[in-house]
């Protein structure tokens, strides 16, 4: 992970010294050329690592609007864990291959090394805030740390228990060598195009089935409502119906339409005996889902089969805004060799 950098003029000169073999001048020219390429990665960067010979120093800085963790030789010299692989943190594993991969596209698309190098890491869901305070007290090594915001409609602010604890946590501790980064979605799976279910899912028609109501939420320009979506499960009529929240109701008749219209529609028992007394009675859904696994299976299933330029021409408009965001989030944390600038 470490490089020597320094001015391009600098290792010119060496190059132009004839005190020095013809070898080496030709190592100072190869320096000079990859100093230029080096410079230019890390200002794509959005947080570098520069090494100090100052004692004892851990701190963040702001250069030109670009974030600088600055560490001490010494302090890297005994927490050897920070020269090594920055933790990609999420509630589960699927979600960190996913969101890994999209680090890779961001690097794919733009010519830039496509190397992600993370060391992943399960926080197992509700205990993830705990791993995250681990690895923020220990101070040890740099963390990424991604998560859900379990919000379910447009204009909910009321984020889940793990987005919240994570938050809480990261201003309790000293978050130097960390970053937080809450979804501006449900979840991660929120982020996978329709499009490009109907091909993972080719052989399976009743998750095939749904994905027309997936593309209708996501195709939607007048609301961002592919956000809220609850792409594992779908959305039954029970939960809409018979929820308390009308900003939630109100959100959502954008494109079901009214209560009252998709009863009838939909569940004629449930229009004349009101029948269902909890979610799970219900058995229409006016979205339906494609599983706890859909992530797992838009890797393996597609991702790993498919270019990125294939990838990144299944996407919509409003995702893709969001993939950048993402991806070049986890591309900069995962850029071997660029760490470090001594």
């Amino acid at each position: 992970m470490n490089e020597i950098l320094a001015e391009r003029e600098v290792f010119q000169a060496a190059a132009a010294c004839t005190h020095l073999s013809r070898s080496a001048r030709a190592l100072y020219q190869r320096l000079a050329e990859a100093s230029t390429r080096m410079r230019y990665l890390l200002s794509q960067c959005q947080v570098i690592v520069r090494v100090t010979e100052e004692p004892s120093v851990c701190r963040r800085e702001m250069t030109d609007g670009q974030e600088t963790i600055v560490l001490s030789a010494e302090l890297l010299s005994r927490e050897q864990r920070l020269a090594q692989q920055p933790v990609l943190l999420c509630e589960n594993l699927d979600d960190c291959d996913f969101l890994e991969w999209l680090g890779v596209i961001y690097g794919t698309q733009r010519r830039l090394p496509d190397r992600i190098q993370l060391s992943t890491r399960n926080g197992g869901g509700s205990t993830t805030a705990s791993v995250y305070e681990d690895i923020l007290k220990a101070k040890a090594e740099l963390c990424l740390c991604i998560c859900d915001s379990d919000l379910k409609y447009e204009g909910d602010t009321s984020e889940g228990d793990t987005a919240r604890a994570l938050r809480a946590a990261h201003v309790l501790y000293d978050p130097t060598l960390a970053c937080l980064h809450v979804l501006r979605c449900q979840e991660a799976e929120n982020l996978i195009p329709a499009s490009i279910l109907a091909d993972v899912y080719i052989s399976d028609v009743q998750k095939l089935n749904a994905v027309p109501d997936l593309d209708n939420i996501q195709s939607n320009r007048t609301h961002q409502l592919w956000r809220y979506y609850d792409i594992k499960n779908g959305i039954r009529v029970f939960e809409f119906v018979s929820s308390a929240n009308q900003r939630y109701v109100a959100s959502w008749s954008r494109v079901f339409g009214g209560s009252s219209d998709i009863v009838e529609h939909n569940c004629a028992a449930c229009a004349k005996y009101r029948a269902c007394e909890r979610k799970s009675d219900c058995t229409a859904y006016l979205a339906r889902g494609f599983g706890s696994t859909v992530l797992r299976d838009t890797v393996t299933g597609f991702f790993t089969k498919r270019s990125c330029a294939e990838i990144i021409r299944r996407l919509p408009q409003a995702i893709a805004g969001e993939w950048e965001i993402v991806g070049r989030l986890v591309w900069a944390w995962g850029m071997a060799g660029c760490r470090m600038a001594a």
